[in-house]
């Protein structure tokens, strides 16, 4: 039978005597038979989660085609300041880390979650607050992915009140930020004692993953020659489990996400998820477990659909849930006859998977 999973709305729960709220994104293609990944997704201090959602990194179309479950919590006011932080003043009895606890505790009791891919990203004080979570809550996150924002060095963490970072499993680790970056959240040298820089971020995830020494260095092709920068990629492979340390070096970029703002030659969105979604806690997955996502596109679309990596047969429904007749040539489906509208299209076979669709 015909049935769409999708959920994508604004949700509230009960933490430290508050009420809490995030955003969820669950794509059509979620199935309760199959252990789904997670992406936690941060906005910046002062900020919310629905402006980050709707002008910073929209991944709801990401979740789709690669089949992830997505969140955005909403960070609450610092106490001092009234300003929506993640990274709260000292003093403050407010930790937001058991707070995306138990968020995550809330959605596992609900949906069937693949525990050992739960990935976190954030953007500029939400990238900070994404190393805390690194350190002190791995037994939830995997991996992490940060966007112009530091982490925190041992003395600030420890005048914030915050325990030492203390991993437990091999982190993958991907972090951009720009060589011009004038926020100090988000500065390529750091700001001490309070941030680490650069250097000092990839020496310590290098060194506590055991990674190679030394990174492999490529530049990226200069796609567009109009947003002042480029992109250097920095990699230190064959840490333990085969985890790797990624730096996406915006030279000449400012405080912004890549392929939003600013950088153009990257999407930081895919950047993010192509490289998190390599690893779970064991470390690196191995090619049997990785699967070749389908990918159908474009979307919307007018006249056709083109499908990659399809194995197997498919199914194509109109909003109603009544099927419709289609055919594939050179994985090319003709469209043209279809009016404008919603439809849905599933996989047949032991990989079901459910993709929404607008023409």
């Amino acid at each position: 039978m015909f049935s769409l999973a999708q959920v994508s709305e604004l949700r509230t729960i009960q933490h430290d005597g508050n009420n809490r709220q995030f955003f969820l994104y669950v794509p059509a293609s979620y199935n309760q038979d199959n252990a789904t990944p997670v992406m936690f997704n941060f906005h910046g201090g002062g900020g919310t989660a629905s402006a980050h959602l709707n002008y910073t990194s929209d991944m709801r179309n990401l979740a789709e085609s690669e089949n992830f479950i997505l969140v955005y919590p909403q960070a609450s006011p610092d106490p001092s300041s009234n300003v929506n932080s993640w990274i709260d003043k000292a003093g403050s009895n407010k930790n937001d880390i058991y707070f995306i606890e138990a968020i995550f505790n809330n959605l596992n009791s609900i949906y069937n979650i693949d525990d050992s891919r739960v990935y976190a990203c954030g953007y500029s004080e939400g990238a900070i607050f994404t190393y805390e979570l690194a350190c002190r809550l791995s037994n939830v996150i995997t991996g992490i992915a940060t966007v112009a924002g530091s982490m925190l060095t041992d003395y600030y963490r420890g005048e914030l009140g915050f325990s030492n970072c203390s991993p437990s499993h091999p982190t993958p680790v991907l972090l951009m930020l720009g060589t011009n970056d004038n926020n100090y959240h988000g500065l390529y040298n750091g700001l001490q004692p309070y941030y680490m820089s650069v250097n000092d971020m990839t020496t310590y995830w290098s060194n506590y993953n055991s990674t190679d020494p030394n990174p492999i260095v490529t530049q990226l092709a200069n796609t567009n020659t109009f947003d002042g920068s480029t992109v250097e990629k920095r990699l230190w492979q064959n840490g333990t489990g085969g985890v790797e340390v990624l730096e996406m070096k915006i030279v000449g970029g400012g405080h912004y996400w890549p392929g939003n703002s600013g950088n153009m030659d990257i999407d930081g969105n895919e950047e993010i998820w192509n490289f998190l979604s390599q690893f779970n806690k064991n470390g690196l997955l191995s090619v049997s477990e990785v699967a070749t996502p389908i990918k159908i596109y474009p979307n919307p679309f007018d006249e056709f659909l083109k499908i990659e990596n399809l194995k197997g047969g498919i199914l194509f429904f109109d909003i109603t849930g009544r099927q419709i007749e289609i055919s594939i040539k050179n994985n090319i489906i003709n469209t043209s006859m279809l009016d404008n509208g919603v439809y849905f299209f599933t996989t047949t076979g032991n990989e079901k998977n459910i993709f929404k669709l607008i023409k």
